[in-house]
């Protein structure tokens, strides 16, 4: 069984880690861009509407993460 589909290795945002490196930095914002392109594309991809806006509320809910989690060590600008 899939955890996500078949795809579930396509377009991935993390690897399953969140451990801070030195690396925090790049990939953190590395992850905000892809939630902005998600979120500036979206609507151009055709599916059902409340998977749209399911796919929306996760992109937001990540790049919100990400930010706290910058801003928890000191490094969102």
């Amino acid at each position: 069984m899939y955890r996500r589909g078949d795809n579930s290795t396509r377009n991935r945002l993390t690897k399953g880690t969140l451990l801070f490196n030195n690396n925090v930095w790049q990939s953190s914002y590395r992850r905000i861009a892809i939630s902005n392109d998600i979120l500036e594309n979206i609507d151009k991809v055709p599916m059902g509407k409340a998977k749209v806006e399911r796919l929306k509320a996760e992109a937001k809910f990540i790049r919100a993460t990400q930010y706290f989690y910058l801003r928890g060590i000191g490094l969102a600008l």
